[in-house]
């Protein structure tokens, strides 16, 4: 089983780089999501018996996550950086495990970051909630060797 706290969210702030050269983990996540879906055309025709049908399309991946406001911490002032930089995004990997381990998946490839909220709630840390949607096409890791 799985467990998300052995989840590793790679990055470097610079597009482009390659999970190789990756080795600047995200460390204070609290919670992430990677959702992935598609988009679908409907196909349905007379001759389907009363069934609609459809085939998926464009498929959509976001990535979602939570992390304490530590404004010393290099991937906090990456992650600010690229949202507040227009064209400028980050090169991250959101895999189930670490790079090296059989059976870790995921997605890599270069990021524009959407959200960078800031909570401030009166009696617990500030917390930056960044949401990132794919600047390059995905692909899919999958460690097996």
């Amino acid at each position: 089983m799985d467990l998300g706290m052995n989840a590793k969210l790679y990055y470097n702030a610079t597009e482009g780089t390659a999970l190789t050269a990756m080795s600047d983990i995200v460390t204070s996540i609290a919670n992430a999501t990677l959702t992935m879906g598609a988009e679908e055309a409907d196909t349905s025709t007379r001759g389907g018996a009363g069934w609609m049908t459809s085939v998926a399309t464009l498929r959509s991946i976001e990535l979602s996550f939570d992390m304490p406001l530590d404004s010393s911490e290099a991937d906090v002032k990456a992650l600010r950086h690229a949202f507040l930089t227009n064209g400028v995004g980050v090169a991250a990997a959101a895999l189930s495990g670490g790079k090296a381990t059989v059976g870790t998946w995921g997605i890599i490839c270069d990021w524009d970051v959407y959200q960078f909220d800031r909570g401030e709630d009166l009696n617990d840390k500030q917390v930056i909630t960044v949401r990132m949607k794919p600047k390059t096409t995905p692909a899919f890791v999958d460690v097996t060797t």
